[in-house]
C-alpha cells in the first residue's frame, strides 16, 4: 500500500471517529503520547492567521492604514523532507519559503533576494530550528502538564492545552520575522483528538487555524530562482566566514 493510501486510510478512520466524538466529547479519554504528530510525508495544509493585536472596534481600513504587513494565510506542501510554504500577506503580496535539504530558503515580498540559512544557523535560531524534528515548531511547548480538557471546536473534538511562552523577548516569529513573539505570553492550542494534528494555536498576538487536505499534493520542484541562489550559496561556502546570505 502506498504512503498516500495509508495516509488517506488514516484520515478516514480518524474522521469516522470524530463523527462519534464530536457529538459526545465526554467519551474521549485524556490524551496519550504522542500528544502531537507530524503531518504525513506527502500532505498539504493551510494555516489562516488572525491578528489579535488590532484595536477592538477598529475598521479594516483603519488597521490597513497603519501600513503594517503581516501574514494572512500560509499554504504548506510537504514531500518527505522538502517543504514549500506559499505565504499570502495582508497587503496582497505573496512570497515563498522552502525547507530543502536541511536549509531554509526564503524571500520577502517586493524583494528579489533569496535568504538562505544552513542547518547550523537554524540550530542557533531561538524558537525555530527548521522542520527536521517537527512540522509545527510553534507547538513545541505542548506537554502532558499543559493539558486542560476535551472540548468541541467547530464540530471537531479537540484536546485543549494551555501554557506560557518562555522564548526570549527578542526571538522572532518563525513565520514572520518582522513580528516579535511576546515574552511570557499565554499560549493555547487545540489538537484534533482523532488525528493528533493541530486545529488552532493562539497567543496574545495572533491566532492560527489549521486545515488539512486529503488530496495527494503535487510533487515539489525547487523553482529556478531558488535553485540559482542555492548554487551561489554553495559556492560561497569556500569563503572564510559565511553567515546568513542573500542572493
Amino acid at each position: 500500500m502506498s504512503n498516500f493510501l495509508k495516509a488517506l486510510l488514516f484520515f478516514g478512520i480518524a474522521l469516522t471517529s470524530q463523527a462519534l466524538f464530536a457529538e459526545n466529547p465526554q467519551l474521549v479519554a485524556p490524551p496519550k503520547p504522542p500528544l502531537l504528530i507530524n503531518a504525513p510525508n506527502n500532505s498539504e495544509w493551510s494555516i489562516i492567521w488572525l491578528n489579535n493585536t488590532s484595536q477592538a472596534g477598529a475598521s479594516a481600513e483603519s488597521n490597513a492604514s497603519r501600513a503594517v504587513r503581516y501574514v494572512n494565510e500560509i499554504h504548506v506542501t510537504k514531500n518527505a523532507d522538502t517543504r514549500r510554504e506559499i505565504i499570502l500577506w495582508s497587503d496582497g503580496a505573496k512570497s515563498e519559503r522552502w525547507f530543502y535539504k536541511g536549509m531554509l530558503l526564503s524571500e520577502q515580498p517586493g524583494n528579489s533576494d533569496i535568504y538562505i540559512q544552513s542547518p547550523e544557523q537554524l540550530a542557533g535560531t531561538p524558537g525555530f530550528s527548521g522542520y527536521t524534528k517537527m512540522d509545527f515548531p510553534e507547538l513545541a511547548w505542548i506537554s502532558g502538564d499543559a493539558y486542560q480538557d476535551v472540548v468541541k471546536l467547530e464540530n471537531r473534538t479537540c484536546y485543549h492545552y494551555k501554557g506560557q511562552n518562555i522564548a526570549d523577548e527578542a526571538s522572532s516569529n518563525p513565520r514572520n520575522p518582522s513580528v516579535e513573539v511576546l515574552s511570557k505570553s499565554t499560549l493555547e492550542a487545540w489538537i484534533d483528538a482523532g488525528t493528533k494534528l493541530p486545529a488552532v494555536f493562539n497567543n496574545e498576538k495572533y491566532r492560527m487555524v489549521y486545515s488539512f487536505k486529503l488530496t495527494k499534493p503535487e510533487r515539489l520542484t525547487l523553482p529556478e530562482r531558488f535553485e540559482k541562489a542555492l548554487k551561489s550559496y554553495q559556492k560561497s561556502l569556500d569563503m572564510p566566514s559565511v553567515h546568513q546570505m542573500s542572493y
